[in-house]
């Protein structure tokens, strides 16, 4: 796992909103990385161990960006994936 360019990142929800938006599609958010976790959603001010964490357990690392556009793919496509 490489850590995503921190630089490029821009703050597009506050903590609170995005816990709130993964929650409202079913996305158990946690605050501790895990062998369980699927995936590590970082900002500008992650901490080095959740990284350490992520790499430890083989859990993917991804950028707030990223995440909101996969979000946004996989709802933009859910009507074909579930008719």
């Amino acid at each position: 796992i490489t850590s995503p360019d921190l630089e490029d990142m821009a703050p597009f929800l506050s903590r609170d909103e995005m816990k709130k938006n993964a929650k409202s599609i079913g996305v158990r958010v946690v605050s501790s990385v895990s062998s369980k976790t699927d995936f590590l959603v970082i900002g500008k001010n992650v901490g080095q161990k959740k990284i350490q964490n992520a790499k430890k357990f083989g859990v993917k690392v991804i950028t707030e960006n990223d995440y909101l556009l996969a979000i946004d793919d996989f709802l933009d496509n859910f009507d074909e994936r579930y008719k």
